[in-house]
């Protein structure tokens, strides 16, 4: 944000950029939250996969 502080330098422009970090926050946290769940999904394949070799 400091690249374009004229930009956000008012009440409206802290608005949009309080806006702008939950957006981003949410899109990180979504991120990692599917990362995880590909992570858990691979072990579980992984331990059937093995079961069936048995």
């Amino acid at each position: 944000m400091k690249k374009f502080p004229f930009l956000f330098n008012d009440i409206g422009g802290k608005i949009i950029e309080e806006r702008i970090k939950s957006i981003l926050l949410r899109s990180e946290m979504f991120h990692r939250f599917a990362l995880k769940t590909y992570e858990i999904y691979n072990e579980v394949k992984n331990k059937f996969n093995n079961i069936g070799k048995k």
